[in-house]
């Protein structure tokens, strides 16, 4: 769609308001509210298609009834509005485990990391712990820290502060952090352009903070990412405890050079098919390489 643009609430582009509204500036509405239409037509299809209950059969409402304000701060934007309806429509109760599903069993990125590149300390690069004597440096991610930090060693003690690489606080703890966990499945489909339905549950995220979720592809000259919905739309936010249910369909055919890489953005922000700027902006948090 050419009227998204690279925001996690509100997609205008514009920063908030005066007023902290989300989305001042030109509404990006009306050029797009017949293009997302066919995109939420289309999608409503391919829904009913693969069983999934008609959400404007079962709303009772026209397809074409939208609210204009999503809460007093949230401005109701077309891109926003398809995020919604997929995740409302696509959210649900565990299903059985499908015929040809494969299990995605998710880990701490840092204890991860650390096996995989045999670190002597085992720390997680993504985050940051205070160090008076660390220099200004890179980490061993490439990630540029400032003075008086460093990546956060997966032995620290459970109540210490967490930082980005530029030193803001994170306000969370390694422990809080390390808790984290995930579980789901992968079944392959083969239509409407979709290679695999993907559906994960996580526990102890941070509490309202802002997710997506990336499919990472192992190379020996250099690991590439992309959004795992394949356009970076299906971004969500965890609930107060902590918990969220994410499914959603992928043009990406999984084998064991990939995994399910989950990130957290610190800055509140979803970036589009980009991660955003690890260790400053968005954090790898879990990851799951397919078996």
């Amino acid at each position: 769609m050419e009227c998204q643009r690279d925001a996690f609430i509100d997609n205008s582009g514009h920063p908030p308001g005066p007023d902290n509204s989300i989305g001042s500036g030109p509404d990006p509405e009306a050029p797009c509210s017949a293009s997302f239409e066919r995109v939420r037509q289309k999608l409503r299809r391919i829904l009913v298609a693969s069983g999934h209950r008609d959400p404007d059969r079962d709303s009772g409402e026209s397809p074409r009834r939208t609210p204009k304000r999503w809460g007093p701060r949230v401005r109701a934007t077309p891109t926003l509005l398809l995020a919604i309806v997929a995740a409302a429509v696509l959210s649900g109760p565990p299903l059985a485990t499908a015929a040809g599903a494969v299990a995605l069993v998710f880990e701490s990125y840092g204890t991860f990391f650390s096996e995989e590149t045999s670190q002597a300390l085992p720390a997680d690069p993504q985050v940051f712990v205070r160090a008076p004597d660390a220099a200004a440096g890179i980490g061993p991610q490439n990630i540029s820290h400032a003075a008086g930090f460093a990546p956060a060693p997966i032995a620290a003690a459970p109540d210490t502060p967490l930082y980005t690489a530029l030193g803001q606080p994170l306000s969370i703890t390694l422990g809080r952090w390390l808790a984290a966990q995930g579980a789901g499945e992968i079944t392959p489909v083969n239509e409407h352009g979709h290679a695999a339905l993907v559906r994960v549950s996580f526990t102890g995220l941070v509490p309202g903070g802002a997710y997506s979720l990336f499919a990472v592809t192992f190379q020996a000259a250099g690991n590439t990412f992309a959004p795992l919905d394949g356009v970076g739309l299906h971004n969500f936010v965890a609930l107060s405890g902590g918990t969220a249910n994410v499914t959603m369909f992928t043009p990406f055919r999984l084998t064991h050079a990939n995994a399910v890489l989950l990130l957290y953005h610190s800055d509140g922000r979803a970036h589009g098919i980009s991660r955003g700027d690890p260790g400053v902006t968005v954090h790898h948090q879990l990851i799951a390489r397919l078996p």
